[in-house]
C-alpha cells in the first residue's frame, strides 16, 4: 500500500465538505461532467489494482442522521427527483426515496461510486455506497449493471470531501433495486427520458433470462467462495427474480440459505431451506442447512428432532456422512446448551493454534436483565455460583478479525467529527447494518443496547448514527492472555454487564466468535456480575479516559484510591514501570537486577494498603522479566517475580495471569535439583485452583503446558 494513497485519502476526508453554490450545484450535476470524472478514477482504480495485490478498505463515519427508512412506501407521491434534492443539500429528506439508475460503470475508491439520472433524465448525481459490497472491478459492476434502477429512502445529498456533491447512502437498508419488470408495475406511469451513453451499454450484455440466472449463480458462488457473502446473498437474490426453472430455483434457495447462515441471519435462512425441501424433501444441503438455521435460532432440540424425523421418513439418508455427522454434533450442542460443559482444550487449540471460529452451541446460565440503581441495566444471579462456574457461552452477533482478510487487505476508517483515524468499530457497524438490512428483526435486540446517555432514543431505530454509536460502546476487543488472534465485535448478552475494574466477580475470554464468561469469586443469588472492561494494571488515567468514552464512572476500590493519590503518585508510578521496562529489556546483570528490585519495591511502597491492588505485576512485563532470570539461572529472582504476579491475579479478573504464573512457579520447582515434594504438590494444588477459576476444568493444561505434566508424571506426580 502506497503511504501516498493512504495519506491523501485521510487528507480528503478530514478537510469535510461545505455550503453547495449554484456554480457547485450546476457543475455536479452535469452529466458530461459527472461521466468524465467517474472514469478518471476507473482508471485510477484499474491502475493501482494492476500494481498491488492489496486492497483499501476505507469507511468515513457518517456524518449526519442517517433517517429512518421504517414506512417509506415505494410510491409516485413518496418520491423525490434530483431537483427536490438541491433544495434540501446537507440534510436528510426523511418519509422520502429517490429513484434512479446507473448510467456508468462504476468505481470504488472509498465507497462504491455510481452515477445516477432520475426519471427526468435532465441531471445526473454521483451516488456513494457503504457498508453495501467488498466487491470490485467488474465483478463489482455485475452487481451494479449500467441501467440498474434502485431507490434510495431518506436520500442524503451533500457536499462531499472533494467539494463536489454526494448522494450518500451509509445504510444498506436504505438502498432497494428494482427489476425492470417491477419498476413497470410499481411506477406504470413513469418512464427513463434521459439516455445511456451506447458505449457503456455495450460492456452491459443484453442476455436472456437463462442466462442471466446462470451468471448470477456463478457470481454468488464465487462471492460465497471468497466469503463475500452479503454479496452472494444479492447476486442469489437477482437470480431467483428471473429464474423460471425448479432444479434452478432450489439450487439458489439453498446457496442462499447458506449465504445467510455465514452471516447469521438464521431465520431468513430457515425460510430458503423450507422452501427447499417443500419442493425436495430429501434435499440434503437443504436438510443440514434447515437444521443449522435451527440451531442458531437456538432451537437445538427441534434442530435435531428434524433431522431424526428425516431419517426415519427417507433411511438412505443415514447414509450420508455429512447428516450422520450433523446428528453426532447436534447431540453435542444439546449438551453444551443444557449443561454448559465444553471440550475447553479442544476449542482453544480451534481458535487459538488453528484460527478458526469453534463449532458450538451456546449457553445462557442463571441470569437476568435487571435494573441496577445508579448503573442502568445490568446482568443479576438468579443462583448461587462457585467461582470457574460457566455463566455464560454467547455467539457474536457481528465479528471482524483482521488478521483473515484476503491479501492483507487493509481496513481504515476516518472519523470526520472527532477528526483521527478510528479502529475497527465503524467496519463492525458496517456489518451489523447489512445484517440488519437483510432480517429487520435482528435490530430489535440489537437497538435495545445501551447508545449513550445523551442520545434521543425517540429517533428512528434504523439512524445510522445510533448503529455506530451502540457499536462504540458495546463492542469488545479481548485482550486473553492466551490468545494471538486479534478480534473484535459485538456480543448482545454480555453488553449488559456492567464493569469494575478490580472488584469484578466474572472473566470474560473470546475463543473465534464466542464469548465465555465465567465467575471468577463466589457469586451470590441477586448478586450483580460484573465483568472488567480494560485490562486492570492500565494507567488511571488511560481507564478514566476510556470510560468518559464509554459514557460511565467506574467506583471500584481501585479507581477510588487512585483518583484519591496525588497527581506526584502517580506520575511516580509511570516512571518507575518505565525505569523498570527498560531495564527489563536490557542486559539483566546482577547490577540491573537489583535496581529492577529497588524499582519493585518502590512501586510497592506507592501504595501500602491493599497489596492486592498491586495491578501493575499484571503488565506483561514482568512476565517478560520472569522468563529472562529464568533462562538466566536466577531461580529465586524468578520465583519471587512469579509469586508477586500470581498473589495479585488469583481469584480474580487477571486470573488468566494467575495460571501463567502458578504453572511456571510448578514447573521451576520440578526442575529444582533440590525439588521439595511438598511445594510441588502444594503448587500442583494451587495450578489446578487456578485452571478451574480460569477455564472451569484441568484441560487447558494439556494444550499449554504438556512438559509439565509431562515431567509430573516422570517423577510420579498425579496430575
Amino acid at each position: 500500500m502506497d503511504d501516498n494513497i493512504i495519506k491523501h485519502f485521510f487528507q480528503l476526508a478530514l478537510k469535510g465538505g461545505g455550503e453547495a453554490t449554484l456554480a457547485v450545484k450546476s457543475q455536479w450535476t452535469n452529466k458530461a461532467n459527472l461521466l468524465a470524472h467517474q472514469e478518471y478514477f476507473i482508471q485510477l482504480e484499474n491502475e493501482y489494482a494492476a500494481n498491488s495485490e492489496q486492497l483499501f478498505h476505507s469507511t468515513v463515519t457518517p456524518t449526519h442522521r442517517g433517517g429512518s427508512n421504517k414506512g417509506i412506501k415505494l410510491l409516485e407521491k413518496h418520491r423525490v427527483n434530483i431537483a427536490t434534492l438541491l433544495d434540501h443539500v446537507n440534510n436528510v429528506i426523511d418519509g422520502k426515496f429517490f429513484l434512479c439508475r446507473t448510467i456508468s460503470p462504476t468505481s470504488k475508491m472509498t465507497g462504491i461510486m455510481l452515477i445516477v439520472e432520475d426519471p427526468e433524465g435532465e441531471k445526473a448525481l454521483r451516488l456513494a455506497l457503504y457498508n453495501y459490497s467488498e466487491l470490485t472491478g467488474d465483478n463489482l459492476n455485475l452487481l451494479f449493471p449500467v441501467g440498474l434502477i434502485m431507490a434510495v429512502k431518506s436520500p442524503f445529498l451533500k457536499v462531499g470531501m472533494d467539494g463536489g456533491l454526494l448522494l450518500r447512502c451509509d445504510n444498506p437498508a436504505n438502498l432497494i433495486i428494482i427489476s425492470e419488470s417491477n419498476f413497470t408495475t410499481m411506477f406504470p406511469n413513469l418512464g427513463w427520458k434521459g439516455t445511456i451513453e451506447a458505449k457503456y451499454l455495450l460492456k452491459t450484455k443484453k442476455s436472456a433470462n437463462e442466462e442471466k440466472v446462470v451468471q448470477a449463480k456463478n457470481s454468488g458462488n464465487k462471492a460465497f467462495i471468497e466469503k463475500k457473502y452479503f454479496d452472494a446473498i444479492r447476486f442469489y437474490t437477482d437470480g431467483l427474480e428471473l429464474c423460471k426453472d425448479v432444479e434452478v430455483k432450489i439450487e439458489l434457495l439453498s446457496n442462499r440459505a447458506a449465504a445467510y447462515i455465514s452471516l447469521g441471519c438464521y431465520r431468513v435462512a430457515l425460510i430458503d431451506a423450507t422452501a427447499v425441501l417443500q419442493r425436495d424433501p430429501g434435499h440434503i444441503k437443504g436438510i443440514y442447512r434447515n437444521v443449522r438455521a435451527l440451531w442458531g435460532l437456538g432451537r437445538y432440540e427441534e434442530g435435531l428432532t428434524f433431522l431424526k424425523r428425516k431419517f426415519k421418513k427417507i433411511p438412505a439418508l443415514k447414509k450420508e456422512t455429512v447428516l450422520s455427522d450433523l446428528q453426532n454434533l447436534g447431540e453435542q450442542f444439546v449438551i453444551q446448551h443444557e449443561t454448559g460443559i465444553y471440550d475447553m482444550a479442544n476449542i482453544i487449540k480451534t481458535s487459538d493454534h488453528d484460527n478458526k471460529n469453534p463449532d458450538l452451541a451456546e449457553f445462557m446460565g442463571a441470569l437476568e436483565i435487571a435494573e441496577i440503581p445508579g448503573k442502568g441495566r445490568g446482568l443479576v444471579a438468579k443462583k448461587d455460583f462457585k467461582a470457574g462456574d460457566l455463566l455464560m457461552c454467547c455467539k457474536a452477533f457481528v465479528n471482524y478479525k483482521p488478521d483473515q482478510e484476503p491479501n492483507g487487505d487493509i481496513h481504515l476508517s476516518v472519523d470526520t467529527l472527532a477528526k483521527k483515524i478510528s479502529d475497527h468499530d465503524f467496519v463492525i457497524a458496517g456489518k451489523v447494518a447489512q445484517k440488519i438490512s437483510l432480517d429487520a428483526e435482528l435490530g430489535t435486540e440489537f437497538y435495545e443496547l445501551f447508545a449513550g446517555r445523551d442520545f434521543d432514543t425517540t429517533q428512528e431505530e434504523d439512524d445510522d448514527n445510533r448503529i455506530h454509536r451502540i457499536v462504540a460502546i458495546n463492542s469488545f476487543s479481548p485482550r486473553n492472555t492466551d490468545s494471538t488472534i486479534k478480534i473484535s465485535g459485538v456480543w448482545i448478552t454480555p453488553s449488559y454487564f456492567n464493569h469494575s475494574c478490580i472488584d469484578a466477580n466474572a472473566l470474560w475470554t473470546v475463543y473465534g466468535d464466542f464469548m465465555f464468561v465465567r465467575a471468577v469469586v463466589p457469586i451470590r443469588e441477586g448478586e450483580e456480575v460484573t465483568i472488567s472492561y480494560t485490562n486492570t494494571e492500565r494507567d488511571f488515567s488511560a481507564r478514566k479516559a476510556n470510560f468518559k468514552d464509554l459514557d460511565f464512572t467506574c467506583s471500584c476500590l481501585l479507581c477510588e484510591i487512585q483518583e484519591g493519590e496525588e497527581a506526584s503518585t502517580r506520575e511516580r508510578r509511570k516512571q518507575v514501570m518505565k525505569s523498570i521496562k527498560f531495564a527489563a529489556l536490557g542486559d539483566l546483570c546482577p547490577k540491573n537486577v537489583r535496581k529492577i528490585l529497588k524499582n519493585i519495591s518502590e512501586l510497592e511502597s506507592l501504595q501500602k494498603i491493599y497489596p492486592k491492588l498491586h495491578v501493575f505485576f499484571n503488565d506483561e512485563i514482568f512476565t517478560y522479566l520472569g522468563s529472562k532470570l529464568a533462562e538466566a539461572g536466577m531461580f529465586r529472582d524468578f520465583l519471587f517475580i512469579m509469586e508477586k504476579i500470581h498473589f495479585v491475579t488469583e481469584d480474580s479478573v487477571m486470573c488468566m495471569s494467575a495460571v501463567a504464573a502458578s504453572s511456571n512457579i510448578l514447573g521451576a520447582h520440578l526442575l529444582s535439583e533440590a525439588a521439595n515434594v511438598s511445594v510441588i504438590k502444594k503448587w500442583i494444588k494451587i495450578v489446578k485452583h487456578d485452571l478451574i477459576v480460569a477455564y472451569g476444568c484441568l484441560e487447558p493444561m494439556r494444550i499449554q503446558a504438556p512438559n509439565i505434566l509431562k515431567r509430573l508424571k516422570t517423577m510420579g506426580f498425579k496430575w
